[in-house]
């Protein structure tokens, strides 16, 4: 099952590539989502919780950066996980390509092939469900992220401060030398 859906960042292309591929920040944006364990820079285990219809489907799953070609912006993520009451299986391959949309916006297209196996491959067929869900859950991580964005100042702001504040540090302590007085004081 192939599913399509794509949100926009405030932030320019290469701020957001850089956020997107930073797994332990963007996995808190992902509704019901955990993650559990970084075995790598590119290798994680996540535990997710999803409810289609009237079933609640927790499930174990092991995903990787398999891609990521940063000249182009597109990332390709493999995962597999298991539901924990052995309901079946699922594959999904994720693929990210980010556009720019403006100076200071990125369009996230994102594109994810499903299979599913065992009972879990019934529930939501044939009504559009499991579509349907998968469109929440990407509207709800777009909304996390960029609440999440809000909090943190853009990139060149952060890469300022440090030298901003290195340089009235050095300010304050050449003129309290001057003034024979203690930095700080």
């Amino acid at each position: 099952m192939k599913i399509d859906n794509s949100f926009s960042v405030p932030r320019p292309i290469a701020d957001t590539w850089r956020i997107l591929l930073d797994i332990p920040t963007v996995v808190p944006c992902i509704p019901g989502v955990q993650l559990t364990e970084m075995v790598n820079a590119r290798e994680f285990r996540l535990l997710g919780t999803v409810k289609l219809g009237p079933v609640q489907l927790t499930m174990h799953g092991d995903v990787e950066i398999a891609s990521a070609d940063e000249a182009a912006h597109v990332a390709v993520l493999a995962g597999k996980g298991r539901d924990n009451k052995g309901r079946g299986t699922a594959n999904a391959t994720v693929t990210l390509a980010l556009s720019p949309a403006g100076a200071s916006q990125t369009q996230v297209h994102v594109t994810t092939e499903l299979e599913l196996a065992g009972a879990i491959a019934q529930y939501g067929r044939g009504t559009g469900l499991i579509q349907a869900v998968a469109g929440q859950i990407v509207t709800q991580f777009a909304a996390n992220l960029q609440a999440q964005l809000a909090s943190m100042p853009p990139p060149a702001e952060a890469k300022a401060l440090p030298l901003f504040q290195l340089l009235w540090r050095a300010f304050r302590a050449g003129l309290a030398k001057r003034l024979g007085r203690q930095p700080g004081g």
